[in-house]
């Protein structure tokens, strides 16, 4: 038995299990996509998930997080330079900075992130992923067998736990949440012409500010497992 000590090694097991079998063709696994505000729990309530899941698991491995992680798959699947992570920033870079980068990585921003786009796909048609972020919803969108889900929550639970998480200040964690919702807002637009904010685009939304993170993952859990009628193993 593998012992894995977080999500992060967890991810790495998953890419290296299956990454010999990229490009075949195979039949979807179920997967979930996470969008959320800053703040709203994204983090908490997917590990949470992750454990509710773990009896509608068929791969073996158990669901499989991938958040910042996910820049790691994308660099080492296309050899690009760690320089290159500042593009999967979901923020707005100056011209200066785009500029910069791609002249000494010789990679635009429009081409990291379509393959951004490609391993998300790559990892959707494998299965068994939480991806948070990243387009991720737009991106799968033709998806049938990923679950889109949409965190939300109040200003001030949203600051409460970045305060909590980041060890800022109240003035901080909301200067921090007001920055992050734009750049997250602007990367989905910019890149997928979409609204983020639009409900349309999820299966499920959820107000954090009037469950607990707990609740939340079992709702989310409850309504994949029926949707798709996943069995226990």
């Amino acid at each position: 038995m593998v012992l894995i000590s977080g999500s992060f090694e967890k991810a790495r097991l998953y890419i290296d299990t299956h990454s010999k079998h990229w490009g075949r063709e195979t039949k979807p696994g179920v997967s979930i996509t996470i969008s959320r505000q800053t703040g709203a729990g994204a983090d908490v309530v997917s590990k949470i998930l992750v454990d509710y899941l773990k009896p509608y698991c068929k791969e073996g491995l158990g669901w499989t997080i991938f958040d910042k992680n996910l820049i790691e798959k994308v660099l080492a699947d296309h050899n690009l330079p760690d320089r290159l992570s500042l593009f999967y920033e979901e923020r707005k870079q100056t011209l200066l900075q785009s500029m910069v980068n791609e002249i000494f990585s010789g990679q635009t921003s429009y081409e990291v992130v379509k393959k951004t786009a490609r391993t998300i796909l790559q990892l959707v048609n494998k299965g068994e992923v939480i991806i948070i972020g990243r387009g991720a919803t737009v991106i799968t969108a033709g998806f049938k067998t990923v679950f889109h889900v949409r965190l939300i929550a109040p200003d001030e639970n949203r600051i409460s736990h970045i305060m909590e998480v980041y060890e800022l200040t109240r003035n901080e964690a909301a200067d921090f949440l007001k920055r992050e919702d734009e750049a997250r807002y602007n990367f989905v637009k910019r890149h997928y012409h979409k609204d983020i904010n639009d409900p349309l685009l999820f299966d499920l939304m959820i107000n954090t500010g009037k469950c607990s993170y707990h609740e939340a993952a079992e709702i989310i859990c409850g309504a994949v497992v029926k949707k798709y009628n996943l069995l226990k193993e």
